[in-house]
């Protein structure tokens, strides 16, 4: 049976895991979630962002979610700058600006596209079906018999934790050197990662 929905799990930066996992989970399913954290920690937050908008724009078969991280960066650029940075916002403002001068936290608003404002304004909190619920956190528990997905919690292990009841798909991209990105496959409840890839300094 083929399998209607793909969710991707947290990016936290890393362009190549993600570019990979959509070209192949888009060919299996009808409609691919994203569970938010799409930046921070990784070094290409930007590159996420601008990657992820634009797939927003060229199809109606994504849904993208919220996760904290992304809410934090929301948030930095009315004015939150220093809880941004103590979240792990660095990394994504060196992907925005680059050598740092003067006024960074300006600079740093400067630097961020509308385009990217616009993704992040268009973010979505959560996504449900009649069995389905995929949030980026449980914000509450469970009703109806609804199978549970959600990121944010990073799995120790590095691969998911799936039981009869709910899956935790975030799996360390961008977060450990050896994490990997996850896509989780519903109603099948399989499940496939990004190909490792080595870390540079």
């Amino acid at each position: 049976m083929r399998d209607q929905i793909g969710i991707i799990g947290d990016v936290h930066g890393e362009l190549s895991a993600v570019s990979e996992l959509v070209e192949r989970a888009l060919p299996r399913v009808d409609l691919v979630v994203f569970v938010g954290d799409y930046v921070n920690r990784g070094r290409q937050s930007a590159e996420v962002i601008e990657f992820l908008a634009r797939l927003r724009v060229s199809t109606d078969c994504c849904i993208f979610l919220a996760g904290n991280h992304d809410v934090s960066f929301r948030d930095a650029l009315d004015g939150l700058f220093d809880e941004f940075l103590q979240l792990g916002g660095a990394a994504t403002v060196r992907s925005y600006v680059g050598p740092p001068y003067g006024d960074v936290e300006q600079q740093f608003r400067d630097s961020v596209p509308q385009f990217h404002r616009r993704f992040l304004d268009s973010l979505e909190m959560e996504f449900t079906t009649d069995e389905l619920y995929v949030g980026h956190r449980p914000t509450a528990r469970l009703e109806g018999g609804h199978y549970g997905v959600f990121g944010h919690s990073a799995q120790q292990d590095e691969v998911p934790t799936v039981t009869d009841t709910i899956a935790w798909i975030d799996t360390g991209c961008g977060t450990w050197p050896t994490g990997r990105l996850t896509c989780f496959f519903w109603p099948s409840r399989t499940w496939i990662q990004a190909e490792p890839r080595p870390v540079t300094t």
